[in-house]
């Protein structure tokens, strides 16, 4: 319920640092041009692009296109694309002949062209069947990235000659690195067609802050849906109006023709806070206004009166009457739609208490979310109803009782996207590449650094340290973690969709310490905690057993904040235990004294797994509601 108020290049993608080309199939359809490109955190850089026929194009960067002299080695060029990380550079790409990616799957519609409003791109199949997953024919090892480049690529296939030219879409990707969790960020700019190779390119025009892509996995990771589908009532009774009209819901939940770049809508803030990996649009979206009758007997034969009541009798009510009158006046069947979504009349704000109400993850055949009239435009409200059904449940903070102190979460009280614990338990965001930590990969005594993208821009931004050394509660049978994991974010203001008070300024923004004992599963839907809002210079330490500590250096709105996390296993050094020249920094306070003498090789810590979830209970949500 929403209560009110490593730079490390792999050696294996040197080959993809020799030349700079688009490789496409067949050469023929496409002529020359450039993008601005953002050379990320996570090295290395590999860009992918899609066509409006589905073709997948790949643009390899080469030293020629770094600025600078650069010698032709693999350490040359990590060096210099590590001076450049949080930069764009412009590059060039010509035709080639090898296709990069198989072109083997399901028949999926072209992609909308730019000009047909930033509703329609990519929204379904236009041609052939759709994909598995209904969505507008993502292929493998890339994810869409918003609009489609209106002026890169052009089509003269036919023609013989530059007078037939027919414009080609492109849509930008970015696939991972051989690492398996490096993401690369990659931004476009719109320019008129491909110049001639001796003509000088103009001057790049400032990029707006740059978006964050996601590849799609072989399976979808995490506890959201891939495609959010919803069958929505706004609902009137008793002489109570609807709180919207369908067109006034529809302008703020969906994208259409006419929605303007920085619109507050459903749809973009979904896609905001995924990076895409989640889809909520038209087409998945059924809306209904509809007048239910205002008092009569529920399916179990219990009076129910929705003048003045807002009992569970009211409740249920209300979504079975509802998908009864849709049903039988439009011939359709909505059985096949699990979650469900009721908006009231402003007049029962008197009588539920409460902004929202949703069930606690959708485990059974339905799951419901209520939202009340006067909260009708806030889509916070909504997204935190939805966290509900997806498996989150409140963000408090370590330093006070209210479950829904954390003003830096939905869950909580915030105007923003999901913390990094929620993200990553939908699959939403992903730790850096190397930074999923746990006794395997951090030592006592041995600090790690990072640089951290901010979370609004990067699907692979956070720290996430699992404490496998600290011993489980053996009362706890949640189906939790044994003991909470800690992740570390970046995050500042991100208009339209995320918005801070003062204890968060933007820029530059904070970084966020957050503990959640959360899986990657749906239920159990366990409460969250804020630990800790850092700027530069401020230090996070987690009292022992857990003995994290979290030291931030600065925060650059540019390339993002500097931080290294240690591993403590006491309050302070001491002369006694020799724990003061054994070269370590035991109590991980910044100084580690060399030793006396080399230290013993120390063997690998053993990495305790855990529990894997059991399947999901098959009961019904109704059991289970929370605001």
């Amino acid at each position: 319920m929403r209560a009110r108020p490593t730079r490390a290049l792999a050696a294996s993608v040197w080959a993809a640092l020799l030349a700079t080309f688009l490789v496409l199939a067949p050469a023929q359809e496409y002529a020359e041009g450039e993008l601005d490109v953002l050379v990320p955190f996570n090295l290395p850089p590999m860009y992918f692009l899609r066509d409006s026929r589905g073709a997948v194009l790949q643009l390899e960067v080469s030293p020629a296109a770094l600025p600078g002299a650069v010698a032709p080695s693999a350490a040359a060029v990590e060096e210099r694309l590590a001076s450049l990380a949080g930069q764009r550079m412009r590059v060039k790409y010509q035709p080639a002949h090898k296709p990069t990616l198989p072109r083997d799957r399901p028949s999926c519609g072209a992609s909308v062209g730019a000009g047909a409003g930033k509703g329609a791109a990519g929204s379904g199949a236009a041609a052939g069947q759709p994909c598995a997953d209904g969505g507008g024919g993502t292929p493998p090892g890339g994810r869409r990235l918003g609009p489609a480049l209106p002026d890169a690529v052009y089509d003269t296939t036919g023609s013989g000659s530059t007078s037939a030219v027919q414009l080609l879409d492109l849509e930008l990707l970015a696939a991972l690195a051989t690492d398996g969790g490096s993401v690369s960020t990659v931004q476009a700019t719109t320019q008129g067609p491909p110049a001639s190779p001796a003509a000088s390119p103009a001057a790049p025009p400032s990029p707006p802050p740059p978006l964050a892509a996601a590849p799609p996995p072989a399976a979808p990771i995490g506890a959201a849906p891939v495609n959010v589908t919803t069958a929505i009532f706004l609902l009137s009774f008793c002489g109570y109006p609807l709180a919207l009209s369908r067109d006034e819901f529809m302008a703020q939940w969906v994208d259409g023709p006419s929605t303007g770049a920085g619109a507050y809508t459903m749809e973009g803030y979904v896609r905001a806070c995924s990076h895409g990996r989640s889809r909520l649009n038209n087409d998945t979206q059924l809306v209904f206004a509809v007048d239910v009758p205002c008092t009569g007997l529920t399916t179990d034969y219990k009076p129910y009166n929705s003048t003045d009541q807002c009992r569970g009798e009211e409740l249920y009510s209300w979504m079975n009457q509802a998908e009864a009158i849709v049903e039988a006046q439009y011939n359709i069947s909505l059985a096949g739609i699990k979650q469900r979504l009721v908006v009231l009349p402003r007049e029962m704000d008197a009588f539920c208490p409460w902004a929202g109400l949703a069930s606690q993850g959708c485990i059974g055949t339905r799951c419901y979310v209520w939202v009340n009239g006067n909260s009708a435009s806030d889509l916070s409200v909504f997204l935190h109803e939805l966290g509900h059904n997806w498996g989150l449940n409140h963000a408090g903070t370590e330093w006070t009782t209210d479950e829904y102190a954390d003003t830096t979460d939905p869950m909580g009280m915030g105007y923003a996207c999901f913390a990094a614990n929620g993200a990553w338990k939908l699959g939403w965001a992903l730790p850096l590449p190397g930074a999923d930590l746990s006794s395997a990969t951090l030592a006592v005594g041995r600090w790690r650094s990072f640089q951290l993208p901010y979370q609004a821009r990067s699907y692979a931004s956070h720290v996430r340290i699992y404490p496998d050394w600290v011993p489980p509660n053996a009362t706890q049978t949640d189906r939790g973690l044994p003991v909470p994991a800690f992740f570390v974010s970046l995050r500042q203001e991100a208009l339209p969709y995320e918005w801070w008070g003062d204890e968060i300024p933007s820029p530059p923004g904070r970084v966020l310490v957050h503990a959640s004992r959360l899986t990657q599963a749906t239920m159990p839907p366990l409460r969250t905690k804020l630990e800790a809002i850092m700027a530069r210079w401020e230090w996070f330490r987690a009292p022992l057993p857990y003995g994290i500590v979290v030291r931030v250096y600065n925060i650059k709105n540019a390339t993002g904040a500097s931080v290294s996390v240690c591993r403590r296993d006491r309050e302070a050094e001491s002369r006694g235990d020799g724990s003061c020249r054994d070269g370590l920094d035991n109590d991980c306070d910044g100084s580690a004294p060399a030793p006396t003498q080399p230290a013993p090789a120390q063997p690998p810590a053993t990495l305790a797994s855990a529990p894997q979830p059991t399947q999901p209970s098959t009961a019904q949500p109704q059991a289970a509601l929370t605001p």
